[in-house]
Parts: structure tokens; C-alpha cells; sequence
């Protein structure tokens, strides 16, 4: 018997080692199920981060286009904006460059008129200095003309007192 029990305490012996590497084993897949666990948890949470950023994403995304299109529209409305200011800045220019050309022909018309009037009144002096110097000449051809007849009236009552003195006898006319 004691070869039986000592068969049977290998046996033990064996079988409580099998069960300690069984144990061992069966450790060894618990801490893998546990990390597999713990892998699963942070694939769940990093699937949960991975939505929560599509969804950012596509939120942004979607914001992103609304700002285009709002930007695209703000585009648009300024460019209508500048052509409507555009418009009226070049209809505004050419009625005021129709009124510089209107008032242009005004001053125009009234330098125009100022001119001749200032030269009918030149023209009008001038006549009036040349009539005036005219009626001066007049005047002293008529004061020259009177010293010429007083000259020749002088020159010919000298002519007849030198003849008479000369040919006449004087004793008569003194001798009283």
C-alpha cells in the first residue's frame, strides 16, 4: 500500500499542481478578460470621443457652410450696394458736369456781355475824348487862323505906314 499512497500522493501532488497552473492559467485569463475590459471601456469611451468629434465636425462643418453662404450673400448685397452707389455717383457727376458746363456757358455769357459793355463804354469815351480834342483843334485853328489874319492885317498896316512913310511927305503932317 504504501506504493498506492505514494502513487496516490504523485497523483495529489500532480493534480494539485495541475490545479495551481490551471489556477495560474485561469489568473492569467482574468487579468486578460480584465485588460480586455479595460480595452473595450477605452475603445467605447475613444468610439464616444470619436462621435462626440464627427458630430463637432459636422457641426462646424455645417457652420462653416452657413458662414459662406452668408459671407457669398454679404458679397452679393455690397456689390449691389457699390453698383447702386456706383450709379449714382456717375449720374450725379454728369448732371454736375452739365451744371459746370451750364454755369460755364452762364459765365460765359455774362463775361461775354460784361465784355462788350465794357467796351461800348470804352468806345464811347474814346468818341467823347476824340470830339473833345477834335472841338479843341477846332478851337485853336480858329485862334490860329485869327493870329494869321491879325498877322497879315499887322504885316499889310505895316506895309502901308512904311510906304507912306517912305514916299509921303511927313513935313506936312508935323508942321503945325
Amino acid at each position: 500500500m504504501s506504493d498506492d499512497l505514494q502513487h496516490v500522493k504523485t497523483d495529489i501532488a500532480l493534480i494539485k499542481k495541475d490545479i495551481q497552473s490551471i489556477g495560474k492559467f485561469f489568473d492569467k485569463v482574468d487579468d486578460a478578460v480584465d485588460g480586455m475590459q479595460d480595452i473595450a471601456k477605452s475603445l467605447a469611451v475613444q468610439q464616444q470621443i470619436m462621435e462626440n468629434f464627427q458630430s463637432k465636425i459636422e457641426f462646424l462643418d455645417e457652420k462653416l457652410q452657413d458662414q459662406r453662404r452668408m459671407n457669398m450673400e454679404a458679397r452679393l448685397a455690397m456689390k449691389e450696394e457699390l453698383d447702386d452707389y456706383k450709379q449714382a455717383f456717375k449720374e450725379e457727376m454728369l448732371n454736375a458736369m452739365v451744371d459746370g458746363k451750364e454755369q460755364h456757358r452762364l459765365m460765359a455769357e455774362e463775361t461775354k456781355a460784361a465784355h462788350e459793355r465794357r467796351h461800348a463804354e470804352t468806345l464811347a469815351i474814346i468818341e467823347n475824348i476824340v470830339r473833345d480834342v477834335k472841338d479843341k483843334v477846332a478851337i485853336q485853328e480858329q485862334q490860329i487862323r485869327s493870329l494869321e489874319n491879325l498877322k497879315w492885317w499887322m504885316l499889310g498896316a505895316f506895309a502901308i505906314i512904311t510906304f507912306i512913310l517912305n514916299y509921303a511927305d511927313l513935313s506936312v503932317i508935323f508942321q503945325k
